[in-house]
């Protein structure tokens, strides 16, 4: 595939461990775990044919820790324009986006091509990782594995990406993930704003977090002292609602450096499978949350917008207004907040009922 980056040889590039054992605490979690996992296995591909000719899509690389039991396997994939080799323009920006549950680093192609596309003033690397890799490693929530892949990562940057990246990236790596890898990236963010000691600390500048319908964020106490984005649903989507997700890592940022977006889904039919609307075709089976393949292309367009303004106006910034990082991206109602705004009072929840514990 013409596409393909280079395969980068690394003595900690090994087969990830094939098997872990898991606790269910019911059936129907069990069931529904089994769907996921099906589901994403049929969906892991090393196919880029989706993925625009401008864009350079790298090997899956896997990262085996046999060696040290305190870490698990991780895997990760680059994206980076055509245009920035042999230039120090694709450090501009790095962006991190840990997988969801039971997901892969082959399940958001079309996002990580919109955020590298967005802006052809600046340049970004988007980075898909998976904190917890290998078969029936669904849990994504590990916050000292997120912490240890990303300094892993960070520390070779140029050697992972010598057609393009000759210098560290100019305005820091933007820490993200999805459902439950974006509770993992909370969780790192918040324990290291915490007094230390700290086990794992990041090893380079962190331009901010990225929250893309995150879960369970409202578990643990948050402290996003960083520039902070989150992406989230007014209404419960596949056992994920916004006062678990995206409200509370808001509310849980700094007050001068935070933005929220919600998007209104009163009426969809396919409201239930928008939590996995930032993925190429889904991350769940349709009898467990059903489809969403009619949303996925806007939603895509509006996230890699939504990275570019942050760079542009938030990260590095002395302060920004609303007007900067609305978008012009269109498709379902969406609420922009920030900075003073509550989101709190505007949407209510149903409850939970049966919910994956591992999403």
């Amino acid at each position: 595939n013409p596409n393909l980056g280079p395969v980068h040889n690394n003595p900690l590039q090994q087969q990830i461990q094939p098997f872990a054992t898991m606790k269910f605490t019911n059936t129907l979690q069990l069931l529904a775990t089994m769907a996921i996992v099906a589901c994403n296995g049929a969906q892991a591909s090393d196919d880029t044919s989706n993925v625009s000719s401008g864009v350079v899509v790298g090997d899956v690389i896997d990262i085996n820790n046999f060696a040290n039991p305190k870490y698990a396997n991780y895997q990760y994939q680059t994206y980076h324009s055509e245009t920035s080799s042999g230039t120090e323009s694709c450090c501009d920006n790095v962006v991190f986006i840990n997988v969801g549950t039971a997901m892969g680093v082959t399940s958001y192609q079309l996002l990580s091509q919109k955020i590298v596309e967005e802006d052809p003033n600046q340049s970004t690397v988007a980075i898909m990782i998976d904190n917890n890799a290998g078969f029936l490693k669904i849990v994504k929530t590990s916050s000292v594995d997120y912490i240890h892949l990303t300094n892993l990562i960070s520390s070779d940057i140029t050697g992972i990406l010598p057609e393009c990246c000759l210098s560290q990236p100019k305005n820091g790596y933007l820490l993200g993930g999805h459902s439950a890898g974006g509770q993992a990236a909370v969780d790192a963010i918040s324990e290291l704003a915490g007094p230390g000691p700290h086990d794992e600390e990041f090893e380079f500048t962190v331009a901010g977090y990225l929250g893309l319908s995150s879960y369970d964020v409202a578990k643990n106490p948050t402290d996003i002292n960083v520039p902070s984005m989150s992406w989230d649903f007014d209404m419960m989507t596949c056992f994920v609602g916004p006062n678990h997700s995206g409200i509370p890592a808001y509310e849980g940022s700094e007050t001068d450096n935070r933005i929220l977006y919600e998007v209104h889904l009163e009426g969809l039919e396919t409201a239930s499978g928008m939590h996995c609307a930032f993925t190429d075709d889904g991350c769940f089976t349709a009898l467990v949350c059903g489809l969403n393949a009619d949303q996925r292309p806007w939603i895509h367009q509006a996230v890699g917008e939504s990275v570019n303004k942050l760079f542009t106006h938030v990260v590095g910034q002395p302060s920004f207004s609303k007007s900067d990082m609305e978008l012009s991206s269109t498709g379902l109602p969406t609420t922009l907040f920030v900075n003073q705004e509550s989101p709190s009072s505007q949407f209510a929840e149903a409850p939970h009922g049966f919910q994956p514990a591992l999403a």
